[in-house]
């Protein structure tokens, strides 16, 4: 799986941040295109939530 560059959205305010990780996987290739296109959603639904630091 190819490494994806850390995206910088905003400075942190304080000393603490949450992060959230999480691992997605397709069963078949006949899902590849969808999941392309949903995660390609999120990514832009991550980069514009209020308070985000960054996404990858």
């Amino acid at each position: 799986m190819p490494t994806v560059p850390w995206i910088k959205v905003d400075t942190p305010v304080g000393p603490d941040a949450l992060i959230m990780a999480s691992r997605l996987e397709v069963r078949s290739l006949r899902q590849v295109p969808g999941f392309l296109m949903a995660s390609m959603t999120l990514l832009r639904q991550a980069r514009r939530s209020p308070g985000a630091l960054g996404v990858s």
